[in-house]
Parts: structure tokens; C-alpha cells; sequence
């Protein structure tokens, strides 16, 4: 089913091709109550285990919801991600910007958090990059692909960008060096600390080339939930919580944000306190007590 308009996503059940400005954009979209945005980046797709288009999953919040699949795979199925760059000479990245852009504006939305893990992670960073006021939730992304030492990468780099000599020719291909300029979006940054490779190569160098400017701004949450490497090693739980930060905290900063999401943390974990019984007297409560007394003088006497 291809679309050219905002109002008709509001009937569409189903996966779409929504055509913007010569690029067929698969898409699903979930109307919400509010007004929020959350935009949804998958990573890379093995096509022998999982059909394209492929949509993250939505998830379990009231805002507005739009899952993206990569349209440069359309065309290649046998690049398994293209980190949401595109094709040289399609201007992707560009198009669809512009086409959030214009979500925003038709559904008046107020905040807008983009999400993804991994490659989705470098899209949610890139894409929230691009869009000012904005929130990215990136879960273990890669941020620099030149120095992401992945076949993959360098699959899509020649197939798709066939007169580029190295990722330095990508104009956003290096996330670093764009956030080391300083940037007015609000980075949240999730990792596992046994995702050494990634915490090392990729999110440590993101880390130290931020400038001053993005102390208030940028947040990195690093755990372990009993995982090694970098697949599922960070549940949906744990930036589910982070989501929900960006997404009701009543202004946008580091420190706010944070706090937000220490309240919303302990919301959830904190243990049910047992009742404790009132020590005031009532009425009734004296009644008895003078019965009883009265028993045992005359038990007494």
C-alpha cells in the first residue's frame, strides 16, 4: 500500500510505502493520546532469518509511534544494514529528516525521542542529531564506522557508496566528529560493560570528543544484565525506563532527566511497605479495654 499524505497514516493497520519526494519510505505508524513522537530504527537484518521490511516492535507507551525500515534495503537484500545512510546520490538521510519534520508538524507534536539499538542506536543518534529539541535513546550504537571493524560495513560502503574510498567520503558516517561540534538534541546512551568492543571502539571516543557545551545534555547508562558481548545485552526493560523519562520529564536536561528517571526506577522497585496499624484510640478500642478490666476484678474479688 504506498501513501502521499500525513492523514492517510492515520487508517493504515498494516506496513506501508509512503512516498516523499521520489523515496518509498516503509513504515508502520501507531497513532497515540499525546503529544509525543517515538521513532523507531531497527538494526541490521539477516534476510535468511527475519522478512524485509522489517519494524521494530511498538512499544508499550501512549505516544504516537512511527517504526522506519531502512529503504535502501528494499533494493539491496543482500546488504544486512546500511546504518539508515542510504544510497549515494538518493539524499536519504536528508529526505527523511524532512519527512519527520513534517510528521511533527501534523500531529502538533511537542517531543520527539528517537530509538534504536546498535546500527538502529547510530540512527537514532544521527537522525536526533538533525532534529533540535529532540531525545535519542541510543542502546549500544555504533558512532564512528570507520572504526567499526564489521564486513558488514564495508559491504555496504561499496555496494551502496560505489565511488567513496573510505567512510571518511559519508558525509555522517562519523558521529563523533559531528556531536564533537557541539549539538542541541539530548543523547541518552545505554550499554552493557561487557559489551567491550562497542564501550571501547565506538561509545568511549562518542564520550570524550563531546565538548563542555554537552554536560547538561548527554547521559550514558552503563550496567550489566548478565549478558557477554553485544547482542541482547541490554533488556528492553532498561531503556524502556529511559523512554518514559524523556518522554514525561518536565523539562529537557541531563540533570532532569535523570531524575526523572531515578523516580520512574523506583516507582517500579520499590517494595510494598507493610500496613502499619494506626495508634490512635478509637472509642471502641476504650470500651473493650474497660470490659476487660471489669473482668478481671471481678475474677478477683
Amino acid at each position: 500500500m504506498n501513501i502521499r499524505s500525513f492523514d492517510e497514516l492515520h487508517g493504515a493497520d498494516e506496513p506501508i510505502l509512503f512516498s516523499f519526494k521520489g523515496l518509498d519510505i516503509p513504515l508502520k505508524f501507531k497513532a497515540g493520546s499525546s503529544d509525543e513522537l517515538v521513532v523507531l530504527f531497527h538494526g541490521v537484518i539477516h534476510r535468511e532469518s527475519r522478512d524485509f521490511p522489517a519494524f521494530e516492535r511498538f512499544l508499550p507507551i501512549n505516544s504516537h509511534q512511527i517504526a522506519l525500515a531502512d529503504p535502501a534495503l528494499v533494493d539491496h537484500p543482500s546488504i544486512i544494514g546500511t546504518w539508515f545512510l542510504g544510497a549515494e546520490g538518493r539524499g536519504q538521510v536528508e529526505k527523511i529528516s524532512e519527512f519527520i519534520r513534517g510528521l511533527v508538524g501534523h500531529l502538533g507534536i511537542r517531543r520527539v525521542v528517537f530509538v534504536g539499538g546498535s546500527s538502529g542506536g547510530f540512527a537514532a543518534l544521527l537522525y536526533s542529531y538533525l532534529h533540535p529539541g529532540s531525545v535519542a535513546i541510543a542502546v549500544s550504537p555504533q558512532t564512528r564506522l570507520k572504526t567499526y571493524y564489521s564486513k558488514f560495513a564495508e559491504e555496504f560502503r561499496q555496494a551502496l557508496w560505489p565511488s567513496s574510498r573510505s567512510f571518511d567520503d559519508l558525509e555522517y558516517a562519523d558521529l563523533v566528529r559531528h556531536y564533537a561540534k557541539g549539538t542541541q538534541n539530548y543523547p541518552i546512551v545505554v550499554m552493557s560493560s561487557r559489551d567491550t568492543g562497542h564501550l571501547y571502539h565506538q561509545v568511549f571516543p562518542f564520550v570524550g570528543g563531546l565538548p563542555d557545551s554537552m554536560y547538561n545534555k548527554f547521559i550514558l547508562d552503563v550496567g550489566f544484565w548478565n549478558v557477554l558481548g553485544h547482542p541482547n545485552s541490554v533488556p528492553k526493560e532498561q531503556y524502556l525506563h529511559w523512554l518514559r523519562a524523556a518522554i514525561s520529564a518536565p523539562e529537557l536536561n541531563a540533570d532532569t532527566l535523570s531524575r526523572t528517571h531515578f523516580a520512574l526506577q523506583s516507582d517500579v522497585t520499590r517494595p510494598e511497605q507493610p500496613r502499619v496499624r494506626s495508634l490512635e484510640t478509637s472509642a471502641s478500642d476504650i470500651a473493650k479495654a474497660d470490659l476487660i478490666g471489669a473482668y478481671l476484678l471481678r475474677g478477683n474479688g
